[in-house]
């Protein structure tokens, strides 16, 4: 159409997406043309970095989202990085926590806590948010993290906010994309300046939400309003974010943080 004969040509890792696969197949005929791979999380801090001016140099970078496929072939999505526009290494990351049934999942939030929680050992038998749900859809979602069927492994901050508000009773089903977490932000405003972190671990570069995710059940449990908990949460990513950076500065003097993601 525009006559264009590009030089090079930059594309997702994602093997799945359309886009790829037409760069993989053009790069077959192509012979004076550079066809790079580019990660996901990588790409929006890279991206933010220009937005902001910034030279090249390196930046502690906290990629959070939905989805984007990993150098490991996992779903990424709460990613501490330390990145150039360059190149990246991830050095912190959400744990890794099942996705039952794939991409499905993420317009079925309830399936992502149920999973989330079977694959902790957490109880969530008693929750309300479960009453409106087939017992037997249930225990197969049950099943699937237990035995790792059709369970991709996901470190995404956008199914850790997916879950949190299935669990306490948000939503569980969406008709657009973020929509569990954008109605627990609205209920969770009013909460913020009285409300407090949940606690978590980070061992070895990994944040671990096992307890966070226990504590919000027996919130639950115990009547606190959904907007209360809501706020909680929010605090406790922002505590997750700081904390990792800490962690990253103390090792690398690197001060600046680039804050990038869906």
């Amino acid at each position: 159409l525009f006559r264009i004969q590009p030089e090079i040509i930059a594309y997702d890792m994602h093997p799945n997406y359309f886009t790829t696969q037409w760069a993989l197949w053009a790069q077959r005929s192509k012979s004076n043309t550079k066809f790079i791979a580019i990660q996901h999380h990588h790409a929006h801090i890279a991206s933010c970095m220009a937005d902001n001016k910034l030279d090249n140099r390196q930046v502690i970078g906290l990629s959070f989202d939905g989805t984007g496929y990993g150098t490991d072939g996992a779903i990424w999505g709460g990613e501490i990085l330390l990145a150039s526009y360059a190149d990246f290494e991830r050095v912190a990351h959400l744990e890794y926590l099942p996705l039952p049934g794939g991409d499905s999942a993420t317009r079925n939030p309830w399936r992502i806590a149920v999973g989330y929680a079977e694959s902790l050992g957490l109880d969530i038998a008693e929750l309300p948010f479960l009453k409106s749900i087939d017992s037997q859809a249930v225990d197969i979602v049950r099943k699937q993290a237990q035995k790792k069927l059709n369970t991709p492994q996901t470190s995404s901050m956008g199914r850790l906010f997916d879950a949190v508000a299935s669990l306490i009773g948000i939503r569980n089903e969406i008709t657009y994309e973020a929509q569990a977490a954008i109605e627990m932000e609205v209920i969770s405003k009013r909460f913020i300046s009285a409300a407090s972190p949940y606690p978590f671990e980070i061992e070895d570069g990994i944040i671990q939400v096992s307890e966070l995710l226990n504590q919000v059940i027996q919130d639950v449990k115990s009547d606190q309003a959904a907007g209360l908990i809501g706020a909680r949460f929010h605090h406790s990513v922002c505590a997750m974010a700081v904390e990792a950076s800490k962690r990253v500065r103390q090792k690398t003097k690197i001060n600046e943080v680039v804050l990038s993601g869906g």
